[in-house]
């Protein structure tokens, strides 16, 4: 009677129960796994001296460092397939020189193992090792770029005025000018007012640009405006001065007599 109750509850067990613990433990040995897995030791790759382009090419001395946690016992410094440094103790991290290695790509990261033996790996680099005259061919290349576009900007600030201006050279102001946003300056050369071009050069103690009735290159500052409206009225007086009695208009007539009429003796 015993035997053959047992013996249902033997295949029960034998089928049903045994295979669902293995299950269990396996699914908790492989869970227990993937966390391991999943952690991953933040690595950082810092420039001490030397050259980075940005893009991955790299020459100088550098540094590769792991944030410090209590949990980590040593880390493992790589580069490729070689270990360069184990450091056990905090500061984890190790400096190292390009031109101790071979020219060309290399594959940078960190292995770290914890206080319970488990065993995590790094983020990583790829970037390129390349030779102290590649570097100076790249800051050639840059410096090249800027000069040009330096260039670029000088023939633009004395071609592009020069063109827009033509017409107003020689020409004395004829009334009211509107001074923009930058204001107005008076030329030191022909004591004339202008507009201050957005295209003039800044320099420390002003601006170079240049003026569009002589022609003329200086270095110019901001005038008030009460100032360029006095220059204006100058110009305007210079100008029927310079223009025979008969060919004026009357009010450029009455306008001279009356300025004439200020160095007549009472």
């Amino acid at each position: 009677m015993n035997k053959s109750t047992n013996t249902p509850l033997r295949k029960f067990a034998l089928i049903f129960i045994i295979p669902v613990l293995a299950f269990s433990l396996l699914t908790i040995g492989v869970s227990g796994y993937a966390q391991v897995e999943d952690q991953e030791l933040i690595l950082r790759l810092n420039r001490d001296f030397g050259y980075s382009s940005g893009g991955g090419k790299i020459q100088g001395t550098f540094t590769l460092r792991v944030p410090d946690d209590d949990d980590l016992e040593s880390v493992e410094f790589w580069i490729d397939d070689m270990i360069i440094a184990a450091v056990d103790s905090a500061p984890f991290q190790v400096k190292f020189h390009t031109g101790e290695y071979p020219i060309g790509i290399h594959t940078l990261y960190a292995v770290g193992i914890t206080s319970e033996g488990n065993q995590i790996n790094s983020n990583e680099f790829r970037v390129e090792f390349i030779s102290q005259d590649a570097v100076w061919d790249s800051v050639g290349s840059i410096f090249a770029i800027i000069l040009g576009v330096v260039l670029v900007g000088i023939l633009f600030s004395a071609v592009i005025p020069a063109l827009i201006d033509r017409h107003h050279h020689g020409k004395a102001p004829t009334g009211k000018q509107r001074y923009g946003l930058r204001g107005g300056t008076i030329c030191p050369k022909c004591k004339r007012p202008f507009s201050i071009h957005i295209w003039g050069l800044n320099i420390l103690v002003g601006k170079f640009d240049r003026c569009p009735h002589c022609g003329k290159w200086s270095v110019i500052r901001r005038i008030p405006l009460e100032d360029l409206r006095s220059a204006e009225r100058a110009g305007q007086i210079s100008k029927v001065a310079s223009v025979p009695h008969m060919q004026l208009s009357e009010q450029d007539k009455l306008r001279k007599d009356l300025e004439d009429s200020r160095y007549e003796d009472p």
